[in-house]
């Protein structure tokens, strides 16, 4: 849940167990960084709630993550879920080899999503394709 005037929730979600690949403690070469905005200069606040996903997101000290690690952030139109997990992305994209926005509005746009990554790895312009490409 993500509202002004009410308490937030960052909710994390079950995790698989395969490895994954994606985070290390030492910077890395972000080659794909991709979110639908730029953060504003404007954006204050919430550093109580990008510190709380950071602690939980990012598993300092481990060289490796173990997991993959998803979450969601919901609530409200117009109350910055956007703009928060862009400056979440921003803050932290040397720490992952990629970082890809996934529109879930619609089937339509989740599938346009996977194929849009599809795209910028070279691969055939298909979801499955893409899917394929992130689990390894």
């Amino acid at each position: 849940e993500f509202s002004q005037g009410s308490s937030t929730t960052i909710r994390d979600l079950p995790q698989p167990s395969t490895k994954s690949d994606g985070y290390s403690d030492e910077p890395c070469r972000n080659e794909y960084f991709e979110t639908p905005q730029s953060v504003t200069s404007l954006f204050t606040g919430r550093e109580d709630l990008l510190d709380d996903l950071s602690r939980t997101f990012i598993q300092s000290g481990s060289p490796k993550a173990e997991t993959q690690r998803r979450f969601v952030i919901y609530g409200l139109g117009g109350a910055g879920k956007t703009q928060f997990c862009c400056k979440f992305a921003e803050e932290n994209r040397d720490r992952f080899w990629g970082i890809f926005w996934i529109d879930a509005s619609s089937e339509e746009r989740v599938e346009d999503s996977f194929k849009h990554i599809a795209a910028l790895a070279l691969l055939p312009r298909n979801a499955n394709a893409a899917l394929h490409w992130l689990s390894k």
